[in-house]
């Protein structure tokens, strides 16, 4: 190998179509200009080591044996289900647990030499605010180590690869559809059950500002929060779906004509439907209500909701900026990344 690989992937913000997309429908997400890096060194040791930077609350160092991955990796390869999996492996630190079965997985099935490699994470993603900081971390992590092989790894299989981490990350088999995809291939991807996974490119640049809204709830609970209501209220929550699925196919179209005034009026739209769905909260309200007051496009939450993160579009970004500072809001100036990981390698 060289004597340093690199590779990096950006986060995922959705636009249109979250939770209704667990039900169906299609969910319309960008890649944002925040990435994850990954950066892999040749050492003397014995194993793989870990090391994470800027990443709060990881524990900067951690080693595994070459016979430790290839035990974890089995055991994730067999297993029943996922939460099996991860009760059987709770002594290892589950920060290092999803890194592992990735690493893994390219060594059992890919042939490709692990043993004394130092593995360096690093990102400059906000983590638990909705932009998917562990979907990139881990697609990163699997285009640098397939670098390590002889031979190239497809596209597709990267991506499921990936896609093992984040089922670990989130205690979910279904996680990583959207957010790996997106943060894989950038720009903007549509993902429904019927359709799979559309790659879609940006006739213009899309101003984005996103809006820390304050702490989050996590994507699971408001997922279950969803289900139970559609337990309780089938029908009402059956047309908010359809509803949702409507934006984000009409989103879709103004997508393709570069019509940003008519994918902003549809962000509105979808922001009011998922506040019926109850996974908005006081903050993105106050958010959505300053950027619609502000001229914004659009603005809306993004993800699971529940507070974290939220987004606005708007061609005068100072002038929202400057509006919601002055209401206690932080806000972050980003743009669509055009490129992913299969690009930054």
């Amino acid at each position: 190998m060289d004597n340093e690989i690199i590779a990096k992937a950006p986060g995922v913000i959705k636009l249109l179509g979250e939770h209704a997309v667990v039900y169906g429908k299609l969910c319309l997400a960008v890649a944002i200009k925040k990435y994850a890096t990954v950066r892999i060194e040749r050492t003397q040791s014995k194993g793989v080591e870990f090391d994470f930077l800027s990443l709060p609350g990881y524990k900067p160092r951690h080693e595994l044996s070459l016979q430790e991955i290839e035990s974890i990796y089995k055991d994730f390869a067999s297993r029943n289900s996922i939460n099996e999996f991860i009760e059987k492996r709770k002594g290892i630190d589950p920060v290092v647990l999803p890194y592992a079965a990735i690493i893994g997985d390219m060594h059992a099935n890919h042939g490709i030499e692990i043993n004394g490699i130092r593995i360096i994470i690093s990102s400059d993603i906000p983590p638990q605010q909705g932009l998917a900081s562990s979907a990139a971390c881990c697609t990163a992590l699997a285009v640098a180590v397939s670098r390590l092989s002889q031979s190239k790894i497809p596209a597709e299989t990267l991506i499921e690869i990936a896609r093992n981490g984040e089922k670990i990350i989130h205690a979910n088999e279904n996680a990583g559809r959207i957010d790996v995809n997106t943060s894989f291939y950038g720009n903007c991807v549509g993902y429904s059950a019927e359709k799979g996974v559309m790659i879609n490119r940006l006739k213009s640049e899309i101003p984005l500002l996103l809006i820390d809204t304050g702490p989050k709830k996590k994507t699971s609970e408001m997922v279950v929060h969803v289900s139970q209501l559609y337990k309780e209220k089938k029908d009402e929550v059956d047309a908010i779906m359809a509803s949702i699925d409507d934006c984000s196919v009409r989103g879709l179209d103004c997508i393709k004509k570069g019509n940003l005034p008519g994918l902003g009026s549809l962000m509105y739209e979808d922001q009011e439907l998922l506040r019926l769905l109850g996974v908005s909260s006081d903050g993105i309200d106050k958010a959505v209500e300053i950027a619609k007051n502000n001229g914004a496009y659009g603005a809306k939450l993004s993800g699971g909701g529940g507070g974290g993160i939220a987004i606005a579009m708007t061609e005068n970004k100072a002038r929202l900026s400057d509006a919601l500072a002055r209401a206690g809001f932080r806000v972050f100036d980003t743009g669509i990344s055009l490129d992913g990981a299969a690009n930054y390698a």
